[in-house]
């Protein structure tokens, strides 16, 4: 892809980490602590319990609860890690979203993942450690509704089960993801 082509996206991107620039040194907030991988968890054995034992965690949101488990791995309690995963993700989900739109024939796609991913309304998802869960399900359900279009093109099977599969680390990121089949619909 040529520079031109990436040059808005990096445009975007630095705005999007410049508007939660006031986020990256934040702490935890109101119910952080409730969510972020408990001591008993850190442990290998705490990802087998992540994923089998369902009262292990706050939600049964396996995949959510992996990523902190792993973020827990990378950089224990130093709040701005987790904060730039949000606000990566967040930037990822924007990009997902232009591709989506495109892939429809939307005009104007670039324009709508701006306003998605510089809008007032997103500072709690993004800068809220608890709501990894908006900007991990967003990514996955985007990427599924991306590859299912690839699959309604190619037909091949292994595109299907592939947006199958994602879809289903979406739904175990946030239940709300269990959407995606009605959007594609409409």
């Amino acid at each position: 892809m040529t520079a031109r082509r990436w040059f808005p996206w990096a445009l975007l991107c630095v705005a999007i980490f410049a508007a939660y620039q006031p986020a990256w040194h934040g702490g935890v907030l109101w119910d952080d602590d409730d969510h972020l991988t408990r001591t008993e968890l850190q442990g290998t054995d705490g990802l087998y319990r992540i994923w089998f034992d369902v009262g292990s965690t706050l939600q049964h949101y396996p995949v959510l609860h992996s990523a902190f488990w792993l973020e827990n791995r990378l950089w224990g309690h130093a709040m701005t890690g987790y904060h730039l995963v949000n606000i990566g993700m967040h930037c990822l989900a924007a990009f997902l979203l232009a591709s989506l739109l495109r892939r429809l024939a939307i005009p104007g796609a670039f324009f709508a993942a701006a306003i998605f991913a510089l809008h007032p309304i997103q500072v709690e998802s993004v800068a809220w450690i608890t709501e990894l869960k908006n900007t991990l399900s967003t990514v996955l359900m985007f990427s599924a509704g991306l590859l299912y279009l690839r699959f309604d093109r190619t037909r091949r099977v292994a595109d299907y089960t592939l947006a199958a599969v994602v879809f289903a680390l979406a739904v175990m990121s946030k239940t709300v993801a269990g959407t995606l089949p009605m959007l594609l619909f409409i």
